[in-house]
């Protein structure tokens, strides 16, 4: 199987856990590169996290940039496509369904946070507080809200959400569980894969040619979708059903590498 196309998530699977791309890793991607296969990053993280943290020899061959867990999509120069954000009306609804007590929010320029407690707040406005537009309160501040739109409400360190009030949102919003403390809620339709098949209706990339590698549960539409993907070996057990090869190494063994040698047929060492 000839693959022309190559998506990588970034934490967990291009990064080791010190949120540096191996030096294999990058070895194998310019190697590809040369021979015509395409790179698409796809991440949780912004725009400009991604081009901080990734050498500029790998960001300047990247095709896409699915950034935001595929809220936004990006050439090399432009950003190509926004999907739809949240509105105040959805941040009511999120926070309504899940009842969660007490309660502890602030709006920051693109996420709205809620807390567990009053100290995780206060924390995270003295590392960040330059960001917020809000403030914190015990009820949601609607004439703040009104005048912005949000990526997504992240809920921190388990905040007491019941697992049935989770269930309650999933049929109207996207809710990723992040490294098995936080919850990241999106409006519907916002997955890495719907970000890809856009690609592919309007970049016309043929997904049966391409490579997805992951290991996180925001990783799943593309897992479950694609016909060829590489599930990293520091993924839970659960998402290991779906890799089309078994054995990976993790992210701190450069996973990526091992894996392009194999479905690609490289001796690059």
């Amino acid at each position: 199987m000839r693959f022309d196309y190559v998506a990588l998530d970034l934490d967990g699977t291009m990064l080791d856990d010190e949120k540096k791309v191996p030096a294999d890793n990058i070895k194998a991607i310019l190697h590809l590169y040369t021979k015509g296969v395409c790179f698409i990053i796809c991440t949780n993280r912004n725009i400009m996290e991604v081009h901080s943290m990734v050498p500029s020899a790998i960001t300047d061959i990247v095709s896409y940039f699915v950034c935001r867990d595929g809220l936004y999509i990006y050439d090399n120069e432009k950003k190509l496509k926004e999907f739809n954000l949240l509105r105040a009306t959805d941040i009511g609804a999120i926070i309504s369904a899940l009842q969660i007590s007490p309660l502890y929010c602030i709006g920051s320029k693109r996420h709205y946070y809620v807390f567990a407690s009053l100290l995780q707040l206060i924390k995270t406005l003295i590392k960040r507080g330059k960001d917020y537009k809000g403030i914190p309160t015990t009820t949601v501040f609607f004439s703040k809200l009104l005048r912005h739109q949000f990526e997504k409400v992240m809920l921190f360190q388990n905040v007491g959400v019941a697992p049935e009030n989770i269930a309650k949102i999933k049929d109207k919003y996207v809710v990723n569980y992040i490294n098995n403390t936080d919850y990241d809620i999106l409006q519907h339709g916002i997955n890495k894969y719907n970000a890809l098949l856009w690609l592919s209706q309007n970049r016309g990339l043929d997904l049966d040619k391409m490579l997805y590698f992951g290991d996180d549960n925001n990783d799943e539409y593309c897992f479950s979708q694609l016909k060829h993907v590489v599930v990293m070996g520091n993924a839970s057990p659960d998402l290991k059903k779906y890799s089309s090869i078994e054995n990976v190494a993790t992210n701190n063994e450069a996973g990526v590498y091992w894996c392009l040698l194999h479905f690609f047929n490289l001796d690059i060492s």
